[in-house]
């Protein structure tokens, strides 16, 4: 089971608190979202943390990383 690992568990602790301070950080209005779909391939998909007008987010969190 992922989730027990000690990394993947400190990135589900942290990830959520990352986006609100990078929203507030760069001031955008950055929407969470699910899972997108490729139009034309729709055996491609990506689940990125959020999107912002054409862009999106992925968050990082590693534990190794402890002043940002």
């Amino acid at each position: 089971m992922l989730r027990y690992v000690p990394s993947i568990k400190h990135t589900r602790n942290n990830e959520r608190t990352a986006l609100q301070e990078l929203k507030s950080a760069v001031n955008l209005n950055i929407q969470e979202y699910g899972l997108f779909i490729d139009n034309q391939f729709s055996f491609l998909g990506a689940t990125p943390d959020g999107k912002y007008n054409n862009g999106i987010v992925e968050v990082k969190c590693p534990s190794s990383a402890f002043i940002i």
